[in-house]
């Protein structure tokens, strides 16, 4: 997956305080390594044939990488 360009993607979609919530706890139990957690929680998910929760937990992968993006510069 390639980074996130700060200056050409939008912003990550967030569907509830939830998912928010998970990738906080993602990053605080995992460090560094939220985000291959993630990954590897998708193709999981994916491997069993769970769409929603493929969905969901890739909007989760996409949110701790923008999270995890350097600031923006300013125009």
């Amino acid at each position: 997956m390639q980074p996130l360009d700060p200056f050409d993607d939008p912003a990550p979609f967030i569907a509830d305080r939830a998912l928010a919530e998970e990738a906080l706890t993602l990053i605080a139990h995992h460090g560094a390594d939220a985000r291959a957690e993630a990954a590897r929680r998708v193709r999981e998910s994916r491997d069993r044939g769970n769409i929603v929760r493929f969905c969901r937990l890739r909007a989760l992968e996409r949110l701790i990488e923008a999270m995890n993006a350097p600031p923006a510069r300013p125009h």
